[in-house]
């Protein structure tokens, strides 16, 4: 496996001006194929701290074009995928994209996606760079569009909350007395149910 820190040698590879000169924070002096081989064997850390949280990392790669990384879970599930662009010989531009998100995002599910993204960003850049990754990048670039949407998400979050707490209380009914028919469609039958009277409707579903 190579090194990661083997790209820092790579960035002022080519014109001597591409040590001096600024460059755009997503074009990097290599190739598609160096920059491929190294995101290839890149390791996702899995946590609070990792750019998927706790989310199950898959990955999928098109060599040497497209890298792709997954993230699901039981709530959650989040697609990334970083575009390898050759500028030229020497330099190459990384794109990358997310979708993605949980149920429970409802219309917020653009901000964690957003989210998503300037994570990963910052793990492919600490990556190439030969850097740790820096959570406090990613919350500088993503705090503006989190700021905005705060008021939605609590919103959408507690409207969540309810909707769990009514079906938890749907769920934990007081049971029948013994010899009633049951409301409950997953109790079952009752052991002797009531026979009802002759031409009368029956108060509970006919079991075929």
């Amino acid at each position: 496996m190579k090194t990661v820190l083997s790209i820092a040698a790579l960035l002022c590879f080519g014109a001597l001006q591409g040590c001096s000169a600024p460059a755009p924070a997503n074009v990097y002096a290599a190739t598609p194929e160096t920059i491929f081989a190294i995101l290839d064997q890149m390791d996702i850390p899995a946590g609070p701290q990792g750019p998927m949280g706790t989310l199950d990392i898959t990955k999928a790669a098109v060599e040497p074009k497209t890298i792709s990384w997954t993230g699901s879970g039981a709530h959650a599930v989040i697609k990334c995928t970083a575009a390898l662009v050759p500028l030229d010989p020497a330099r190459t531009q990384i794109d990358v994209v997310c979708g993605g998100g949980g149920p429970s995002a409802g219309g917020t599910a653009g901000t964690v996606s957003d989210l998503a993204r300037f994570a990963m960003i910052e793990q492919v850049d600490s990556t190439l760079r030969g850097r740790p990754f820096n959570w406090e990048t990613v919350q500088l670039r993503a705090g503006a569009s989190l700021m905005e949407t705060l008021p939605q998400m609590q919103s959408e979050a507690l409207a969540t909350n309810r909707e769990m707490q009514a079906a938890q209380a749907q769920t934990q009914a007081p049971a029948p007395a013994p010899g009633e028919p049951s409301v409950d469609p997953t109790a079952g039958q009752a052991e002797q149910p009531v026979a009802p009277d002759r031409g009368s409707v029956s108060p509970v579903p006919f079991a075929e």
